[in-house]
């Protein structure tokens, strides 16, 4: 599941900033900064999720949570066309 997971994450990094670049006319620095919120939830996700797993001891809930947000995401992902807005696109 963690490798399916990691080729959806390098596919949406890869592409995302490509989409901002063609499709809406950013630099490639300007599409680089829309890529921060990503990076950030995903940064704080996993040490959120490290930290209950710590405390807490279950940990088969999360590998359930992520797939589900993943596939929720890359649908998401899929609909956007040169009318999304850039806030909506950073999201």
């Amino acid at each position: 599941m963690g490798l399916i997971i990691g080729f959806a994450l390098l596919g949406s990094v890869t592409y995302l900033p490509l989409f901002l670049q063609i499709v809406k006319g950013l630099s490639p620095t300007a599409s680089g900064l829309r890529m921060v919120p990503l990076m950030g939830g995903t940064l704080l996700t996993s040490i959120l999720a490290g930290q209950i797993v710590s405390r807490t001891g279950r940990y088969k809930i999360f590998p359930i949570i992520g797939t589900t947000m993943v596939t929720l995401s890359l649908f998401l992902i899929s609909r956007m066309t040169m009318d999304t807005s850039i806030f909506t696109a950073s999201l």
